[in-house]
Formats: structure tokens, C-alpha cells, sequence
């Protein structure tokens, strides 16, 4: 099966809060690219497709969090998919950061930024 995805995603452990109608929620990042994450709840999500929420990843061993507003685009079982609908410049360069070092190749990574701020 041909991948058709534009995003690299990268597999990233982390601690995930995400802000739902006034409630934080906990989470496991499973995956993350530039437009998305995957992410793990220890019970079925409560939140529903095409639902908006905010997110926030905290970088393990840093000070470093990355802020997202996002928008419910999937769920299997206990895993949720987001994407990304607005992210600071701030947080889009450390996640450009972090891609392209767990990559390993610059050049991908520049494309993919390319693309996304099309």
C-alpha cells in the first residue's frame, strides 16, 4: 500500500494535556508531524470528531512546550488523531526542530515546512 502522506510523522513519547470544554485531559503522544499527532488515552476519548481543543506537549528533559489548537480528525479505540489548526511560530520552530533531528535529514524536513505554510 502506497503511503500518501505529505507529513513525516515521527514516533515521540510524551506527556500530553489537552484542554476540552474547560476540563484537562491527560495523554500519551504516540506520533507527531508538522500538521498532526496521534495521541493515547488510558480510556476511549471523550472528545468527538471535528471537535477543536487545545494542546499542550511538554519537551521531556526541557522547559520547552509546544501549544496547539487542534481539531479531532479520527479515533480508534483509545487513540485520537489531531490536527493541527493553528500553532505559534514559536512552537512551529521547536516541532521543526524536533522532526528534523529525530529525521535525520534537513532537506525533508525543509520540504514538508515548504509545503505546510503553502
Amino acid at each position: 500500500m502506497e503511503n500518501k502522506r505529505t507529513f513525516s510523522r515521527i514516533e515521540f513519547e510524551g506527556e500530553t494535556s489537552i484542554i476540552y470544554k474547560a476540563i484537562t485531559l491527560s495523554a500519551e503522544l504516540h506520533d507527531i508531524s508538522l500538521k498532526g499527532a496521534l495521541v493515547c488515552f488510558n480510556e476511549k476519548p471523550p472528545i468527538q470528531l471535528r471537535e477543536t481543543c487545545h494542546v499542550e506537549l511538554s519537551l521531556p528533559d526541557s522547559d520547552i512546550v509546544l501549544s496547539f489548537e487542534c481539531e479531532a480528525v479520527h479515533a480508534h479505540e483509545n487513540y485520537l488523531g489531531l490536527q493541527f489548526i493553528s500553532v505559534t511560530s514559536e512552537t512551529l520552530t521547536h516541532l521543526r526542530k524536533l522532526i528534523e533531528l529525530n529525521l535525520g535529514d534537513h532537506e525533508k524536513t525543509t520540504t514538508e515546512l515548504a509545503f505546510w505554510l503553502k
